[in-house]
């Protein structure tokens, strides 16, 4: 079983009457009547299918994979209240890992669809990494920031203002769970930069050996360790050169 740092999930979504479901190819979505989901149906679909693809693509993924062969759920909130009521958190996205499936807040201001949270599902059999490598893949798929910027400019942005962009302080999952989140498009940002610097300088196999050597469990000596092994420079060498771009 993989770990969930979602400690106050709640599965009454399951007894909720008031679904409306609709089936793709490779997803199972749920949503509520006159929502801005059931709006967006089709355009749902077709990104999430796209979506798909792409991953599968990009990554190499193999189709015969068990866990691909699985379709995704996804489950469409309205609004805050509800999504916290039947879920039990208001956050805009969340995959369950040993569910197979994602929630979502899905309004007319917040629409986080696409490849970000599929990427989690996905790529299970490699493992389930650390935060910080998990979310920067899943970001660095996605391509761009959620409000359609560029990450390399919240990047620079961040850096601007002070905030701790630098990735050798994101070693365990508390340190990247202990991230503000009020600034968390900043570090979102950072994260999938960071993930195109290994890929793009190391790649694909490099990455992905080094992705599934680690997890929620590995601690700050393991992860600096795994850094040399993979990519043959400690952290802070490699953050050297990988933030001389953004400054």
């Amino acid at each position: 079983m993989y770990p969930q740092n979602l400690p106050t999930y709640t599965r009454k979504f399951l007894e909720y009457k008031d679904w409306i479901k609709k089936e793709s190819d490779h997803y199972i979505f749920y949503f509520t009547n006159g929502s801005e989901a059931e709006k967006d149906i089709e355009h749902i679909i077709r990104t999430q299918e796209e979506a798909r693809i792409k991953i599968i693509n990009t990554l190499k993924l193999d189709e015969n994979d068990d866990n691909l062969k699985k379709n995704i759920t996804y489950y469409f909130y309205p609004n805050e209240e509800l999504k916290t009521e039947l879920m039990g958190d208001q956050w805009y996205a969340q995959s369950i890992y040993n569910e197979y499936l994602i929630h979502v807040l899905y309004t007319e201001e917040h629409k986080p669809i696409g490849p970000h949270e599929d990427t989690h599902l996905m790529t299970l059999s490699w493992g389930l990494s650390t935060p910080f490598i998990q979310e920067g893949l899943a970001e660095y798929m996605v391509g761009h920031a959620w409000d359609k910027k560029t990450h390399s400019e919240y990047l620079r942005d961040g850096i601007v203002k002070g905030l701790n962009m630098y990735p050798s302080k994101y070693l365990t999952k508390e340190d990247w769970f202990d991230t503000d989140d009020d600034y968390a498009i900043y570090f979102y940002s950072l994260v999938a930069e960071w993930t195109k610097y290994l890929l793009d300088n190391f790649g694909l196999e490099k990455f992905k050996e080094f992705y599934s050597s680690i997890s929620r469990d590995t601690t700050s000596e393991e992860m600096g360790g795994a850094y040399i092994k993979y990519f043959g420079k400690n952290v802070n060498d490699l953050e050297v050169e990988f933030l001389k771009s953004y400054y």
